[in-house]
């Protein structure tokens, strides 16, 4: 089962990162291979979404379900959480969490996992050998999604 880790402090506040994780309406503007979008709900914390993906010769669609917890201050510590699970689709197992916390005003620690596997046995094989090339343009268009809102905001 392919799965990604990855976890740093990054020069935004908690605010902003937030903001770009549950944002899933513009992920197809900004992540690579994300295709497509469609909102099926949206309530106060959670949104399902069906999401197209297009990757060398793999174009999937799966339906997910992102959970949020805003950024809250507690024990002296302001923390945010993130969980999308897939509801069905393409895939056997997708998860992926997002933790953050503030390190005082502009800092925020990011802790990223993703961990997931195809019912194709193929697709896992392809996903395998490119699992930190994708990484690392997964976590670099977060980073410039980031960057872009906070010059702007």
């Amino acid at each position: 089962m392919p799965s990604i880790k990855n976890s740093r402090v990054l020069p935004y506040k908690i605010e902003i990162l937030y903001s770009v994780i549950i944002d899933v309406e513009q992920y197809n503007k900004f992540i690579p291979w994300c295709k497509n979008i469609a909102i099926i709900s949206r309530k106060k914390q959670e949104i399902i979404s069906d999401v197209e993906v297009e990757f060398l010769f793999i174009k999937e669609r799966y339906r997910s379900i992102a959970k949020f917890s805003p950024p809250k201050k507690r024990n002296g510590e302001t923390t945010a959480k993130a969980n999308i699970e897939m509801i069905h689709g393409p895939l056997s197992h997708l998860s992926t969490i997002w933790h953050l916390k503030a390190m005082g005003e502009d800092k925020t620690f990011v802790d990223f996992a993703c961990d997931f596997s195809f019912k194709n046995t193929i697709y896992n094989k392809i996903a395998s050998s490119v699992i930190m090339t994708a990484n690392k343009k997964i976590m670099d268009s977060f980073i410039k999604r980031a960057a872009f809102l906070s010059e702007t905001s």
